[in-house]
C-alpha cells in the first residue's frame, strides 16, 4: 500500500497546488492525508482548505484548526479573526470536524497512525533530536506500530523499540533552511513501512507575492518566513 502524507501547508496555495499536481503525476497512490494546519498562515485560507475537502483526503487538526476554530467562537488574533472571515460555513465545519488522529489501515491487522503534533496534545512539539521516551510515549499514546506527525515542519525518522515516527515535514513553510516544499511517501507493502522524503520546487517568489498582496494581517510576516525559509530555533 503506497501512501502520500502532506501537512501544514498553512494558506500556501501556490506550494499546495505543486504539491497535489506532483501527486497526481507521481501516484495513483492508494491514500493521501493532510496532517492539519491547512488554511492559517498564508494568503488562501479558503482555497487551501477547499483543494483537501474537494479531494476527499482524509486530515487531522492541528493547532491553527483550533485557533480559526476558537475564533469562530468568539474571538482571536487579527489573523485568526481575518481567517474566519474567508471561510466559507461547509469550509469552518469542515475544520471544525477533523479528528485529532486518523488510523489508516494498511494490510493485515497493519495501521499507520498520523496525528498533527503528539497523540496528546496538538500544540506540543517533538523535535527530531527528541529523547526515545518522549518517541516511545507518541507510539504508545497512539496505539499503533508507525505513527506519522507534522507541525514541527522538519522531516524525520525515529525508530524506538516499540515502533517508529516520521516527520512529513511542511508543503507551505518548511523550517530547514531550504525552500522547497515537502512531502512523505510511505510505502507499507511487504510487512514493513518504507520511508521517502521528497522536496518539491515551486515558485517561491510568486508565493511571497501573494502573501504580501493578499495575505491579511499575517501577510508581511508569511512572506519574510517564505524567504528566509527559517531554519528552527
Amino acid at each position: 500500500m503506497r501512501i502520500a502524507i502532506i501537512s501544514d501547508s498553512h494558506g500556501n496555495l501556490t506550494a499546495l497546488d505543486a504539491v497535489l499536481d506532483e501527486l497526481d503525476r507521481t501516484g495513483p497512490y492508494d491514500q493521501v492525508l493532510m496532517g492539519g494546519d491547512i488554511a492559517y498562515g498564508g494568503p488562501f485560507p479558503a482555497e487551501c482548505t477547499q483543494r483537501i475537502i474537494d479531494r476527499g483526503y482524509p486530515a487531522v487538526r492541528g493547532n491553527t484548526e483550533q485557533m480559526v476554530i476558537d475564533a469562530a467562537a468568539s474571538s482571536g488574533d487579527a489573523h485568526a479573526n481575518w481567517v474566519v472571515e474567508q471561510l466559507s460555513g461547509s469550509q469552518l465545519a469542515f475544520l471544525q470536524s477533523l479528528p485529532v488522529q486518523h488510523d489508516e489501515p494498511v494490510g493485515g491487522d497493519r495501521t499507520l497512525g498520523l496525528v498533527h503534533a503528539t497523540p496528546w496534545s496538538i500544540y506540543d512539539s517533538i523535535a527530531p533530536d527528541a529523547g526515545d521516551f518522549e518517541f516511545r510515549r507518541m507510539i504508545a499514546e497512539a496505539g499503533v506500530p508507525f505513527l506519522a506527525y507534522g507541525h514541527i515542519h522538519l522531516q524525520h525518522q525515529r525508530a524506538v523499540d516499540n515502533g517508529t515516527v516520521v516527520g512529513v515535514g511542511s508543503l507551505g513553510l518548511p523550517f530547514d533552511g531550504d525552500q522547497r516544499a515537502m512531502f512523505t511517501v510511505i510505502d507499507a507493502g511487504g510487512g514493513g513501512f518504507n520511508v521517502e522524503f521528497r522536496r518539491l520546487e515551486y515558485d517561491v517568489e510568486k508565493a511571497i507575492t501573494e502573501a504580501k498582496t493578499r495575505g491579511g494581517p499575517n501577510g508581511e510576516a508569511f512572506a519574510t518566513n517564505l524567504n528566509r525559509a527559517l531554519r528552527p530555533n
